[in-house]
């Protein structure tokens, strides 16, 4: 139990969550469903979870027991605040009172070689809530990899695991990444390279996606680097009544879902 918002534990969590960098060594996961998927899908990214947070509140919820029970079997400590001090911390406004203090996934070399089903290539992606939505909709659309260069937010602050929804733990995030080079890769290995834009050649529906493809999606208000627009083999628009363009990660939803619709039939 946890009763002082100046105990050294609580406030490096509380700096964690509001004040994330890029060479954190943690992340933090919050909510219910979050956590269960991190549970689940804890072996295969090779995650430690190092505390478990919990409002008091929440101790008689069957769901939050559960997760501490699968805690208690991996000797986790587990944190219990009262309701004051968990709000310092939490962002949601409904919802039961969970949080996983988690090791940050290290990032991986890259093996260009054994890519060989649909990826997403992002280009300078800024906002939280824009990269979230991306990474929820990947797993939605059964895309598993997702590669970031350096211009990218960082995927695991806390802004953008919630906007994720548990989407990080069921596909490989790749940072970091050089782009210039993925591509030249992807299309070796004849992964047919979309880049997305308000002055491409076709929209959409008119090319074939049935084939492996990676998306490139560009910054949201740069859109994608000349370099990068120039080396793909298809530029593509999604047709729209009003208005030039969508929201990135609209537009991701869009095209990996006519992808998806096209790589079924």
């Amino acid at each position: 139990m946890i009763t002082s918002k100046d105990n050294p534990q609580f406030k490096a969590l509380k700096k964690l969550i509001h004040q994330p960098k890029r060479s954190d060594a943690l992340m933090v996961v919050e909510g219910v469903h979050a956590c269960q998927l991190l549970l689940k899908h804890q072996g295969m990214h090779h995650l430690r979870i190092e505390k478990v947070w919990v409002g008091r509140s929440a101790l008689n919820d069957r769901e939050v027991q559960s997760l501490l029970l699968q805690a208690q079997h991996q000797n986790i400590p587990v944190m219990e605040l009262d309701g004051a001090l968990f709000r310092e911390l939490s962002s949601l406004e409904q919802g039961i009172s969970v949080l996983f203090e988690v090791q940050r996934p290290a990032i991986e070399p890259m093996n260009f070689e054994n890519i060989t089903g649909n990826v997403v290539l992002l280009d300078g992606i800024q906002d939280p809530g824009n990269m979230g939505s991306i990474l929820r909709t990947c797993a939605a659309a059964g895309v598993n990899e997702v590669w970031l260069n350096a211009q990218c937010v960082n995927p695991y602050s806390a802004k953008v695991i919630r906007a994720g929804v548990g989407a990080h733990f069921g596909i490989r995030i790749r940072e970091n990444v050089d782009l210039n080079v993925a591509v030249q890769a992807l299309k070796h290995n004849q992964i047919t390279v979309c880049a997305t834009t308000s002055h491409g050649t076709h929209n959409i529906y008119q090319q074939d996606l049935s084939q492996p493809i990676a998306w490139l999606m560009g910054n949201e208000g740069a859109g994608l680097s000349a370099e990068l627009l120039a080396q793909a083999d298809a530029a593509l628009t999604i047709p729209m009544h009003l208005g030039e363009s969508l929201n990135v990660a609209s537009a991701t939803a869009v095209c990996l879902f006519e992808m998806l619709r096209q790589q079924q039939r």
